[in-house]
């Protein structure tokens, strides 16, 4: 292959690349159901859509964690953030 084959060949997958981008981007952003993005290293927020921002009643909704918006324990008793560290755990493994 030569160098301008691979290199419009190269164009075309960073185009179409862009298009899927675009369109899940799109859905993530007018979906009525809440939707963020996790740090799950850091256990943060990184990015939500409107829906999120509505349902919580915060602007600042990225300067959150999971844990800022829990209650301190769950109905099994369990403290929230033990739960939710868990849940990450188990959810990066």
């Amino acid at each position: 292959m030569s160098l301008s084959t691979e290199n419009e060949y190269l164009k075309q997958q960073l185009r179409q690349a862009q298009v899927e981008r675009d369109k899940y981007k799109t859905l993530f952003d007018t979906s009525a159901d809440t939707m963020f993005i996790l740090d799950l290293q850091q256990a943060k927020f990184v990015d939500c859509n409107q829906a999120a921002v509505d349902m919580h009643c915060v602007d600042e909704f990225l300067q959150l964690a999971p844990i800022d918006i829990s209650p301190s324990h769950q109905p099994c008793a369990t403290p929230s953030e033990r739960l939710s560290k868990e849940y990450i755990h188990k959810a990066i493994s």
